[in-house]
């Protein structure tokens, strides 16, 4: 009978340590939204450097940084040439979360990575040019800084530091960690893979047949049986079909014309490229549509979705779940 066992799981991807320090790699990864599906996957890589040369628990320090994937990727490639042409640096400041007491009231959290390459170095007592047997030269330091008026980045001379901690690491070691975590994006994104982008290309499918209009067919206003161009809306009061008068209205719908109704919408999504349109989503009293317009995008729709305000529009409908757009005079 086999021997029962704890077995601890963690969420690192192949950790490095020496003597006095650790370097740890968690992904942070997670599925793309709906609307931007064919991205797959996106999150970041947490790094985290912990500095035990004075102690551990309080004596110790610890610092994290939270890389984007483009950057990871960027950090990959250079680490399987061993080559950085220059070192790499990159700041963050979590500009949304403001400390409200404490020695650090009105700042917020900040974040720094260094890293760089550097082959040789002098040998102070010959003078003598050596090779170095661990390259990499890896910082990270964590501290608050005043956010920007704009609420982006952070001012200007405002970081104040609380932990500092940096590796040095060989060109073997430092590229089987990349590559580690490098397979671990690849098969994870594979999984999505499958589990997704059949659905959600399904999805897109659907959406695109659906969308398909042509102005130019014959209106089925004037059949026998007196049905609509354009389904009801019930924001938009319809007139009565009648079998013994005409309709009363002064300026009839042509037969080529799509019936256009003016209303109040707020784009709720990003834009999805079709073939030759884009489609989005959007709030009309309350409920949501999908909306679809020409390709380019026209730039009021663009503003009103980087705004999020509300605008005026002309649109008419193929059903009542979708509209189509022409902007109001």
């Amino acid at each position: 009978m086999s021997e029962n066992t704890n077995t601890f799981i963690t969420g690192e991807v192949y950790p490095y340590q020496i003597t006095d320090r650790t370097l740890s790699f968690i992904p942070k990864l997670s599925p793309a939204a709906d609307d931007h599906f064919k991205e797959l996957v996106t999150g970041k890589i947490k790094i985290s450097l912990y500095d035990f040369s004075n102690g551990k628990g309080d004596n110790g320090i610890y610092t994290y940084f939270n890389l984007d994937l483009k950057q990871f990727r960027y950090i990959y490639e250079r680490a399987k040439l061993s080559h950085l042409p220059a070192p790499y640096e990159s700041s963050k400041i979590h500009c949304q979360s403001v400390e409200t007491d404490g020695p650090f009231k009105g700042y917020c959290k900040s974040f720094r990575f260094y890293l760089a390459r550097n082959a040789t170095y002098i040998d102070k007592k010959t003078g003598e040019t050596c090779t170095m047997r661990a390259p990499w030269y890896l910082k990270i330091t964590n501290g608050y800084a005043l956010p920007g008026k704009d609420g982006k980045g952070e001012q200007r001379n405002s970081f104040k530091q609380t932990s500092s901690a940096y590796i040095n690491l060989s060109d073997e070691d430092f590229l089987d960690r990349m590559e580690s975590i490098h397979i671990y994006i690849e098969e994870y994104t594979h999984i999505v893979a499958q589990n997704s982008l059949a659905a959600n290309l399904k999805k897109l499918d659907d959406i695109y047949k659906r969308g398909e209009y042509d102005p130019n067919l014959p209106s089925e206003a004037h059949s026998s049986t007196q049905q609509q161009t354009t389904p009801a809306d019930p924001n938009v009061p319809q007139q009565a079909a009648t079998t013994n008068s005409q309709p009363t209205q002064s300026n009839p719908v042509l037969p080529d014309m799509p019936e256009l109704h003016t209303m109040e919408l707020k784009i709720t999504s990003n834009f999805q490229a079709m073939e030759n349109s884009y489609v989005v989503k959007c709030e009309i009293d309350g409920r949501v549509y999908l909306l679809y317009c020409n390709n380019p995008i026209p730039k009021e729709l663009i503003e009103a979705q980087k705004s999020g305000a509300t605008i005026t529009a002309r649109l008419y409908s193929k059903d009542k779940t979708m509209w189509y757009y022409d902007l109001a005079a």
